[in-house]
């Protein structure tokens, strides 16, 4: 009997890690939070977009400056005509930052008056939820 439960305390024990990294957020949810907060900024909810996006983001740039950027930028660039997934990159340290969860996703985009540009979002792990920490497009 002693062997029976130890052989099942071995099994549940061995399962346990499975069961908590499938609770971590994905390289998969990095990819739909950026996409998410993209089309917000797509659909000039620029507010929105600064309000859904990381504490270290808003710390960063006051809400109205962000608004008034991400504007101006964007009404250069004309409306999204195209986005494709390009690549990401997740990381546990950045330049300049403290060290914790991020993700650095990349677009092939395209818009009205730039035919051929790359789009960078980098995310950071808040509270259990990729939240967007930067925005370039180059």
């Amino acid at each position: 009997m002693r062997s029976v439960r130890l052989v099942l305390a071995l099994i549940l024990l061995s399962c346990a890690p499975a069961a908590f990294a499938s609770a971590l957020p994905s390289a998969d949810d990095a990819v739909a939070a950026s996409k998410s907060w993209v089309a917000e900024i797509d659909s000039k909810a620029y507010a929105d977009s600064w309000k859904d996006a990381s504490a270290f983001f808003q710390g960063g740039v006051s809400q109205d400056k962000w608004e008034g950027m991400v504007q101006s930028i964007r009404e250069k660039l004309g409306s999204m005509q195209g986005r494709v997934f390009d690549a990401i990159k997740l990381t546990k340290s950045l330049p300049g930052v403290p060290d914790g969860d991020y993700a650095i996703v990349s677009f092939r985009s395209s818009f009205a008056n730039k035919a051929d540009a790359t789009e960078t979002i980098t995310l950071i792990l808040e509270n259990g939820h990729w939240k967007a920490g930067g925005y370039f497009i180059r």
